[in-house]
């Protein structure tokens, strides 16, 4: 009897040993477990900092592409010459603003800057020296073939000029 008792209590040693490795094996894998969820939610805070990051910079952009898309209608519905440097005159003022507002700076610009837009006239000629106005009695054909034949580059922006009030 004695040895069946020996028997059973190296059995339940053995069972307690086993125990204790799967506790210890089980503790071991959940510890990893553990260890990559956390490396898992430093790596997605990380990215979640990268996309803030990124969708700020999307909100200026679209900020600064909606502003600039105002400042061009304004623009053009004031008919202004030159639409680019009138955008960033305008554009420079805008930004130096506290609250902006684009509309004045608009009619500011035509008011400082009226060579920037069209008179009422419909025209830039007005502007113009004398010498350089356009001769409308001009037809396009003619300037083209004397700009041709005399080679001379007032002969040539002449006929631009024409051209493009024809347009």
């Amino acid at each position: 009897m004695k040895d069946m008792d020996i028997k059973t209590e190296t059995q339940d040693q053995e069972t307690k040993t086993e125990e204790k490795k799967i506790a210890v094996t089980e503790a071991i894998r959940y510890r990893k477990r553990a260890q990559a969820a956390e490396k898992s939610l430093e790596d997605m805070a990380q990215k979640v900092e990268q996309l803030n990051g990124e969708l700020e910079d999307t909100r200026k952009t679209v900020s600064h592409l909606e502003r600039r898309q105002r400042i061009d209608a304004l623009l053009m519905d004031e008919r202004a010459v030159d639409i680019e440097a009138a955008r960033l005159l305008t554009e420079v003022s805008v930004e130096s603003m506290d609250d902006p507002d684009i509309e004045m700076v608009v009619n500011d610009l035509k008011e400082s800057k009226p060579y920037l837009f069209k008179s009422s006239q419909g025209s830039v000629a007005r502007m113009m020296a004398p010498s350089d106005q356009i001769d409308t009695d001009r037809d396009v054909s003619n300037a083209a073939t004397e700009a041709i034949q005399t080679g001379r580059r007032s002969d040539l922006l002449r006929y631009l000029r024409i051209k493009r009030t024809k347009i």
